[in-house]
Order: structure tokens, then sequence, then C-alpha cells
């Protein structure tokens, strides 16, 4: 009985980390959306300025030097796919993330597809953590059901020297 109330205590501490985790989620969203709505109003400047200027030939350079968006498609797929293990390259997302930041902040054309691959790193963030999650909930109840096992061969082994 004890340990019931132990785990629906466990659990219900569980529900308000998750809960908590939802909210910084729900932040930073928020956070992100707003500052698509700064960025459209700087690229409006930018295009005020002309599209052979400086600025934008400079990030036309260091755009290439990143291999374009499809290079960034193409990192961000693989990190997708490692969303199986327990411990993704955090830092890799970081980067992605601020060269993505970084792009939409230098170029309008491209905000919907740095958008789109912003979505996919929280999804893989957030992918990541429920894996890890379960696999850990996964080890508490294997633990729990060895000692079950334990028990139940115990209270056999007492059953026997019963009959005896």
């Amino acid at each position: 009985m004890l340990e019931l109330q132990k785990f629906e205590e466990k659990w219900k501490q569980n529900n308000e980390d998750i809960l908590t985790k939802l909210r910084l989620l729900e932040n930073a969203l928020h956070n992100r959306t707003e500052r698509i709505l700064r960025l459209e109003s700087f690229n409006a400047d930018i295009n005020n300025f002309g599209e052979n200027s400086k600025r934008l030939r400079q990030f036309e350079k260091e755009w290439r030097l990143l291999g374009g968006i499809e290079e960034l498609n193409k990192r961000l797929k693989n990190i997708e796919l490692n969303t199986k293990t327990i411990n993704l390259h955090e830092k890799e997302i970081q980067k992605f993330k601020l060269d993505i930041i970084r792009l939409s902040n230098e170029n309008n054309t491209r905000i919907a597809d740095i958008d789109m691959i912003l979505n996919r790193a929280l999804l893989a963030e957030k992918t990541a953590k429920n894996l890890q999650k379960k696999y850990e909930d996964f080890e508490q109840n294997m633990k729990k059901y060895d000692k079950l096992i334990l028990d139940l061969n115990k209270i056999k082994i007492l059953e026997e020297q019963l009959k005896i």
C-alpha cells in the first residue's frame, strides 16, 4: 500500500514536471512568434536598402559557407533519426537553432523554411525528452517487477518449508 502511495506521488510529480515543461515550450513558441514579427519588420527595412547592398552580399557569402537551406535540412533530418536514442546532441541542435535564427534575421524569403526547421528541432527535443522519460519509467517498473518476482520466490520457498 505504501508503495502504491509512493508511486502515486511520483506520478503526480511527473505530471507536474510535464506541465512545467509544456509551459516552457509554450513560452518559447510565443517568444519565437514575436521574434518572427520583428524579423519581418527588419526584413522590410533591409529591402529598402536594395538587394545589391553590401550586407546582402555578405549574407549570401555566409549562407553559402553554411551549405544553404538544403544542407541545414539534411542536418536536421539526421538529428530526427537520432531521436530514437536517449542522448541527443543538444549542442548541435542549439547550433542549428542559432544558424536558423541568424539566417531568418537576414532574409525574409527564407522565413517559412527556417520556421519549419525550428519546429522540427523543438519536436526532436520534445521527442527525445519523452523517450528518455518513458525509458526511465520502464526501468523503474522493471526494478519493481524484479522485486515482486523475488518476493514471490521467497513466498514459494516459505510455503515449501511450511509443507515440510
